[in-house]
């Protein structure tokens, strides 16, 4: 089902007024596409990997201590990689989420957010884009060096939210290496956060 033909001036606005915005889902975090993905310094994308291996840590500990108090065995797992990735154009990051928000995919989702019984402010979509060229972005991973590399798997977390024009918030949108096979997909959350209707088949 179509929902909406956006346009980049209208991705351009999306971006702009979700950007430090509370969203509408579980939790009410930021927009933050623009301030943690795109144009970050060498000096901001080691800061935010440092802030993210720290959260990990942080996470595990907690896993540790919670298994310790019922008297569970704790498995650890491996080392920590993960990738900070940022954009290296605006209008890259626009053109790309225009035409992530045009896909089949997000298109389906966005139908599913606003009609039926599904349809709810604070409802979130993440939508996972083959992009049809390679996006030159600036990554760390796993080290204290930032370098750059052809990226083509996308995501994007939207929001309902039916406070503006397109009732839609933008809260994060970045690039990676996906850890299976590169997809076209969505997944439709409900504002409390729990997952409720997947999209897939997407060629």
């Amino acid at each position: 089902m179509q929902y909406h033909t956006f346009s980049e001036g209208e991705v351009e606005e999306l971006l702009r007024a979700s950007e430090g915005a509370p969203s509408t889902h579980a939790g009410n975090r930021p927009g933050h596409a623009r301030e943690r993905h795109l144009l970050l310094s060498n000096a901001e994308l080691l800061a935010r990997h440092e802030m993210m291996v720290a959260a990990e840590q942080a996470r595990r500990a907690r896993r540790r201590a919670e298994a310790a108090d019922r008297g569970r065995r704790w498995l650890p797992g491996g080392p920590i990689y993960l990738m900070v990735t940022a954009f290296s154009t605006w209008s890259d990051m626009v053109e790309m989420g225009c035409l992530l928000l045009k896909s089949p995919q997000a298109q389906a989702g966005l139908s599913a957010m606003f009609v039926g019984s599904m349809a709810a402010e604070g409802a979130r979509l993440e939508i996972c884009f083959i992009a049809p060229r390679d996006v030159t972005m600036r990554y760390v991973q796993g080290g204290a060096v930032v370098r750059t590399m052809p990226v083509r798997q996308l995501t994007m977390l939207v929001d309902r939210s039916d406070r503006g024009r397109l009732r839609l918030h933008v809260q994060t949108f970045f690039g990676g290496v996906p850890v299976n096979e590169p997809h076209n997909g969505a997944v439709l959350s409900n504002p409390r956060g729990e997952e409720i209707l997947g999209f897939t088949g997407f060629p």
